[in-house]
Protein backbone atom coordinates (compact mmCIF):
# COMPACT_ATOMS: atom_id res chain seq x y z
CA UNK A 1 0.00 0.00 0.00
CA UNK A 2 2.68 2.28 0.89
CA UNK A 3 4.87 1.94 -2.20
CA UNK A 4 1.85 3.22 -4.30
CA UNK A 5 2.19 6.29 -2.64
CA UNK A 6 5.80 6.98 -3.89
CA UNK A 7 6.68 9.15 -6.56
CA UNK A 8 9.45 6.98 -7.99
CA UNK A 9 9.14 4.28 -10.71
CA UNK A 10 10.29 1.49 -9.27
CA UNK A 11 8.22 1.65 -6.16
CA UNK A 12 5.28 2.53 -8.24
CA UNK A 13 5.94 -0.05 -10.43
CA UNK A 14 6.97 -2.92 -7.16
CA UNK A 15 3.27 -1.58 -6.15
CA UNK A 16 1.23 -2.68 -9.33
CA UNK A 17 3.35 -6.00 -9.33
CA UNK A 18 2.23 -7.09 -5.74
CA UNK A 19 -1.15 -6.19 -6.73
CA UNK A 20 -1.22 -7.95 -10.16
CA UNK A 21 -0.54 -11.21 -8.01
CA UNK A 22 -4.38 -10.23 -6.75
CA UNK A 23 -5.40 -9.92 -10.35
CA UNK A 24 -5.69 -6.07 -9.33
CA UNK A 25 -2.75 -4.23 -10.55
CA UNK A 26 -4.95 -1.23 -11.01
CA UNK A 27 -5.21 -0.60 -7.61
CA UNK A 28 -2.80 2.60 -7.81
CA UNK A 29 -4.77 4.26 -9.95
CA UNK A 30 -8.23 4.89 -8.87
CA UNK A 31 -6.61 4.48 -4.70
CA UNK A 32 -4.52 8.02 -5.31
CA UNK A 33 -6.81 10.37 -7.97
CA UNK A 34 -10.28 9.16 -6.29
CA UNK A 35 -9.62 7.47 -2.61
CA UNK A 36 -7.62 10.08 -1.15
CA UNK A 37 -9.66 12.62 -2.59
CA UNK A 38 -13.05 11.49 -1.75
CA UNK A 39 -12.59 9.86 1.57
CA UNK A 40 -15.48 8.36 3.02
CA UNK A 41 -18.06 10.21 0.73
CA UNK A 42 -19.96 8.39 -2.02
CA UNK A 43 -18.01 8.81 -4.64
CA UNK A 44 -15.38 6.96 -2.93
CA UNK A 45 -15.24 3.31 -3.85
CA UNK A 46 -12.88 1.72 -1.24
CA UNK A 47 -14.72 2.59 2.09
CA UNK A 48 -16.91 0.30 2.88
CA UNK A 49 -20.71 1.35 3.86
CA UNK A 50 -21.71 0.12 7.53
CA UNK A 51 -22.91 -2.97 7.91
CA UNK A 52 -22.08 -4.13 4.51
CA UNK A 53 -21.32 -7.29 3.37
CA UNK A 54 -17.86 -7.73 2.63
CA UNK A 55 -18.77 -9.76 -0.49
CA UNK A 56 -20.93 -6.81 -2.20
CA UNK A 57 -17.72 -4.52 -0.71
CA UNK A 58 -15.49 -6.44 -2.69
CA UNK A 59 -17.33 -6.54 -5.77
CA UNK A 60 -18.96 -2.97 -5.56
CA UNK A 61 -14.91 -1.39 -4.72
CA UNK A 62 -13.85 -3.44 -7.76
CA UNK A 63 -16.53 -2.55 -10.33
CA UNK A 64 -15.74 0.96 -8.87
CA UNK A 65 -12.26 0.97 -9.49
CA UNK A 66 -12.32 -0.11 -13.02
CA UNK A 67 -14.74 2.15 -13.92
CA UNK A 68 -12.66 5.18 -12.11
CA UNK A 69 -9.30 3.38 -14.19
CA UNK A 70 -10.86 3.53 -17.13
CA UNK A 71 -11.93 6.85 -17.40
CA UNK A 72 -8.07 8.41 -15.88
CA UNK A 73 -6.76 6.47 -18.52
CA UNK A 74 -9.03 7.82 -21.23
CA UNK A 75 -7.82 11.39 -19.91
CA UNK A 76 -4.33 10.42 -19.43
CA UNK A 77 -4.26 8.83 -22.95
CA UNK A 78 -5.90 12.04 -24.65
CA UNK A 79 -3.71 14.61 -22.78
CA UNK A 80 -0.49 12.67 -24.34
CA UNK A 81 -2.11 12.11 -27.85
CA UNK A 82 -2.10 7.75 -27.32
CA UNK A 83 -4.43 5.38 -28.90
CA UNK A 84 -6.11 2.70 -26.55
CA UNK A 85 -4.01 0.05 -28.39
CA UNK A 86 -0.63 1.55 -28.23
CA UNK A 87 2.24 0.59 -25.12
CA UNK A 88 1.34 4.06 -23.73
CA UNK A 89 -2.08 2.96 -22.25
CA UNK A 90 -1.67 1.83 -18.67
CA UNK A 91 -4.07 -0.38 -18.94
CA UNK A 92 -2.53 -3.23 -21.87
CA UNK A 93 0.35 -2.82 -19.76
CA UNK A 94 -1.78 -4.33 -16.37
CA UNK A 95 -3.28 -7.14 -18.31
CA UNK A 96 -0.05 -7.96 -19.54
CA UNK A 97 1.36 -8.30 -16.34
CA UNK A 98 -1.47 -9.60 -15.09
CA UNK A 99 -1.40 -12.80 -17.63
CA UNK A 100 1.73 -13.22 -17.25
CA UNK A 101 1.95 -14.10 -13.58
CA UNK A 102 0.22 -17.05 -14.39
CA UNK A 103 1.69 -17.94 -17.89
CA UNK A 104 5.39 -17.62 -15.11
CA UNK A 105 4.00 -20.05 -13.08
CA UNK A 106 3.04 -22.53 -15.81
CA UNK A 107 6.30 -22.24 -17.70
CA UNK A 108 8.29 -22.65 -14.29
CA UNK A 109 6.16 -25.43 -12.95
CA UNK A 110 5.00 -27.60 -15.77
Amino acid sequence: HELMHRRDAFSRGLAMLMCAFFADPNRDVPHLTVHHLDFDTPADGDTAYRGENAYAFMWRCTVHNYQMLWANEKKRREAVGAPFFSMKNMIVWEILLTALIPLGAFFLGG
